[in-house]
């Protein structure tokens, strides 16, 4: 016979379901602060989301540090460039019934331990000016240029960074993108903890968790289950089947569920291209806890180095 215990529907856990909706921060200036027409962008991508009509019980976003801060428009608040694009999407989906916006460092990659193998920021401004020089012919500068220019010298830039990222194959490059795929994975693992440990039963949760151009590509690279055109299994994607890089404001779901007895459930993902990897998708639960396991330990070594 099943456990009494069992029979009684568990007052914290149960029946919770948590969408972690990962995006990348909105259209950017090179000095790394958000453009207006990005925070508008995103505001758009919100009113459009499939999120836009599900109900939840309570709506927090959460986001990078990385980037200097600016003031939120209408709010005594100064936020940087990703975690005001996920207080701008959280907005446009739970109004004034948003809860307080918070930094997530896991999210920033300034806390990587690793460094990049080459200077992405620097590399990205390279790209940028190649565009300007050689596609618009123009010898302005980027903040010269009108909001339609900037979005093309931008998606460009970042499209050509990420494809160098996600291309090189040496040791130092491929534990950067893991440490980076691991960071996420580890927010994950945290997410699951507390929706099963700490949440009341029968809840629906939204986090947009704001993130940066290169940070979803790796992740998505190790983690993702999906179906190729022949219907086989495939774990894990290359940039090119993941579709590119994700665009500003550009991002997708992790849907974490538990039943009943407050067991976790297949992970699904969403992505708002629905063209990306057929729109049907899964997380790679093994694969979250080797990167988290990959990220936790070389974050445990840099602490004992500096302590």
């Amino acid at each position: 016979m099943e456990r009494f215990e069992n029979e009684i529907e568990k007052e914290k856990g149960a029946n919770v379901e948590l969408v972690l909706h990962v995006l990348r921060h909105g259209d950017r200036n090179l000095d790394g602060t958000l453009e207006e027409y990005g925070r508008e962008r995103t505001k758009e991508i919100a009113k459009t989301s499939h999120l836009v009509n599900e109900e939840f019980n309570a709506v927090k976003a959460f986001g990078s540090t990385a980037g200097p801060k600016t003031k939120v428009e209408g709010e005594e608040l100064e936020m940087q460039r990703s975690l005001e694009t996920a207080h701008i999407f959280g907005k446009e989906i739970a109004g004034d019934e948003l809860y307080r916006t918070r930094p997530r460092d896991v999210l920033n990659y300034e806390t990587m331990v690793l460094e990049m193998p080459f200077d992405y920021l620097k590399i990205h401004e390279n790209f940028a000016n190649e565009y300007i020089r050689d596609v618009l012919k123009s010898g302005k500068s980027f903040d010269d240029l009108s909001d339609n220019e900037k979005k093309k010298v931008s998606e460009y830039a970042d499209a050509k960074s990420v494809e160098h990222l996600m291309s090189l194959q040496t040791k130092a490059a491929v534990d950067t993108r893991k440490e980076i795929a691991g960071s996420l994975a580890v927010l994950v693992k945290h997410y699951i903890k507390m929706m099963q440990e700490k949440l009341k039963s029968n809840q629906r949760l939204l986090f947009p968790l704001g993130s940066h151009t290169g940070m979803i590509e790796p992740f998505l690279a190790e983690t993702v289950i999906w179906k190729d055109k022949d219907s086989n299994e495939v774990h894990g994607a290359t940039l090119e089947e993941i579709g590119g890089n994700f665009k500003p404001s550009e991002g997708f779901d992790i849907v974490l569920k538990t039943d009943r007895n407050g067991k976790l459930g297949q992970v699904r993902m969403r992505f708002d291209n629905q063209k990306r990897l057929g729109g049907d998708a899964y997380l790679d639960m093994q694969k979250i806890d080797e990167l988290a396991k990959f990220y936790n330990e070389l974050h445990k070594k840099e602490t004992e180095k500096s302590a």
